[in-house]
């Protein structure tokens, strides 16, 4: 270990008497908090088997129930529902090598750490992608200047987004908590996923009482802050930003029916390296995401006037 300043014709005898060693503690990597586990459902994981798969999903129908006169003819419909295809048309994967070598000299388990670490990193890419996808697939009924099946809120839109301020945040969570009433979307498991700027402005307004009002503390770690207006409110740097008269924002809200997620590890090995003297690590994991029922989300296109 060098010791600096050296004094002026005093050699440097760094590692001389005093030898480098390895850590046995690796230094502390710090990973996004993940959310997508938390807004959606996993119900047919266990009918995929590897990439390329479909997994065809049935709806529910809905009924004609018509007024009746004793001794009509009952009127008999065709029931028909189109099909939602959940694919599972996507991949990540990771594959590292850890040298023999650098094992020995480490005296620590580099390979399950490291394992550990790549796990997380896919998991934050899988994150950012299936956070990014959903904006366009929201109703356009529930989204845009006129957003609501009965009410007409305006939401933003491209090149007119909704400026967010300390006042009214409370007023856009309310309008997105009614735009799903008005698609008939049940109260419980209501999700919102919001920046990092916004979560801030609820926690250092008037609304953070109201927000912390029946904290899951145990979903803390998953980016859970509180609810507002229905809605569990989860803070995520995996939303990124887009670029429009300012930097703006794509905020989802919506049911855990709604959002469907399906992943298999197709690959996942340990290989001898016999070119490094080391192990090869790999996994690669497949997945299907889809917004199965579009009208369950709502969509709120904002910049931040909040500072």
């Amino acid at each position: 270990m060098a010791i600096y300043p050296i004094a002026a014709g005093q050699p440097d005898l760094s590692g001389t008497f005093i030898p480098s060693v390895w850590s046995g503690r690796l230094l502390e990597e710090f990973y996004k908090t993940t959310v997508y586990m938390e807004i959606a459902n996993t119900n047919y994981e266990g009918e995929i088997k590897e990439g390329g798969e479909t997994v065809h999903i049935r709806q529910v129908v809905s009924h004609n129930v018509r007024d009746y006169t004793k001794g009509q003819k009952l009127q008999i419909d065709t029931l028909s529902k189109d099909v939602v295809d959940l694919n599972i048309d996507k991949g990540k994967y990771f594959s590292f090598v850890v040298d023999s070598i650098d094992q020995y000299q480490s005296d620590m388990d580099l390979m399950g750490d490291w394992a550990e670490g790549a796990a997380k990193d896919l998991k934050v890419a899988i994150d950012l992608e299936i956070l990014a996808y959903l904006p366009s697939e929201v109703s356009s009924t529930n989204k845009g200047a006129t957003a609501g099946a009965v009410s007409n809120y305006n939401m933003g839109t491209t090149g007119a987004p909704v400026a967010i301020t300390l006042n009214n945040v409370l007023k856009y969570f309310t309008y997105l908590s009614t735009i799903l009433d008005e698609s008939n979307v049940p109260p419980d498991d209501r999700w919102i996923v919001i920046p990092p700027w916004l979560g801030n402005a609820i926690q250092n307004s008037d609304l953070k009482n109201a927000s912390f009002s029946g904290l899951d503390s145990s979903l803390l770690l998953r980016g859970l802050i509180g609810s507002l207006a229905g809605l569990k409110i989860f803070v995520s740097n995996n939303l990124t930003s887009v670029s429009d008269t300012d930097t703006c924002w794509n905020i989802v809200a919506g049911h855990k029916s709604a959002l469907s997620f399906a992943s298999q590890v197709v690959i996942s090995r340990n290989l001898e390296d016999a070119e490094v003297l080391g192990k090869i690590i790999q996994m690669v994991n497949v997945y299907g995401r889809k917004l199965v029922k579009t009208d369950a989300a709502a969509l709120l296109y904002c910049k931040n006037n909040t500072v």
